[in-house]
């Protein structure tokens, strides 16, 4: 009984032990935005805070990440202060609503990402952000009932050179008219049921198309036509199936070296920033 009594003490003391462990390190846990430098550039690190607004922040940041949090709505004057803002990551929240001068002040952003969200109505004002270079939009099942009644202004004033609409619910391609800068295009996990290539065409520079799992409700001619267009244009498209196109699909080595260094020069410029135990590093996405 004496032994029994013993073992039960140590137990209750390992559990109470690992209760507190427990406890100190939620304690531990950040709440509230944290800074840091890197690569010459000031960052803001509020990622994962469970904040529905963008706090008051130290001016001058040129990165902020505000990923998996409760923000619902942006209106014109929520980053209105933060105009030196290059590198803006919103995914993992709830936005629905975006006003649309939103991102009106940031002329020097370069990446924004919007993936995982609710959006319904994208202001079209974010196609014209002179600095703009890296759109991620993927993952908002409801962005396809507003995206191809969009008025937007035409040309588009954003160098895009990477647009992700993947899992977007998306059946047509929007045009969004010329976008001459353009490398890599993700249009996957979306129930495409055309493929322009009309539309594809204003994209001259185009290297890379996602298609993964997009493509099952259409025509297999329709398919085989626009196989044959990405192939005269040396495009590489990206699928979970080539067994479907029942044809061989091939590519010149000088085509797929083009490809490989139009890639290579995207990466080289287009740096997305992950924040690491209060270190800034560098993610390439391609």
């Amino acid at each position: 009984m004496f032994r029994y009594f013993i073992v039960l003490a140590v137990l209750v003391a390992t559990n109470i032990a690992k209760e507190v462990t427990d406890i100190e390190a939620l304690a531990s846990l950040p709440t509230r935005c944290t800074y840091a430098y890197a690569y010459e550039m000031y960052g803001a690190h509020c990622a994962g805070l469970r904040l529905n607004k963008i706090p008051s922040l130290k001016g001058g940041i040129e990165i902020l990440d505000f990923s998996d949090n409760k923000l619902q709505e942006i209106h014109a004057d929520t980053l209105s202060y933060y105009t030196s803002i290059k590198f803006l990551y919103l995914s993992e929240n709830q936005i629905y609503s975006i006003d649309k001068d939103a991102f009106a002040y940031l002329t020097d952003l370069q990446t924004l990402d919007l993936s995982k969200n609710v959006i319904f109505q994208l202001p079209e004002t974010i196609f014209q952000l002179p600095s703009l270079r890296k759109l991620y939009l993927n993952g908002n099942p409801l962005l396809h009932l507003s995206l191809n009644s969009m008025e937007i202004r035409k040309p588009i004033k954003a160098p895009l050179e990477l647009l992700d609409l993947s899992d977007c619910k998306i059946k047509t391609l929007p045009d969004l008219g010329v976008l001459p800068q353009l490398v890599l295009y993700n249009i996957s996990h979306n129930p495409l049921t055309t493929l322009d290539v009309h539309i594809l065409s204003s994209m001259c520079k185009l290297a890379k198309l996602d298609l993964t799992e997009s493509i099952d409700a259409i025509k297999l001619c329709d398919l085989k036509l626009s196989v044959k267009w990405f192939q005269e244009k040396q495009i590489y498209f990206q699928l979970s199936d080539y067994t479907r196109l029942n044809s061989r699909v091939s590519m010149s080595l000088p085509a797929v070296t083009k490809i490989i260094q139009e890639i290579k020069l995207l990466s080289a410029a287009s740096l997305t920033w992950v924040y690491r135990n209060t270190i800034w590093e560098i993610r390439w996405e391609i």
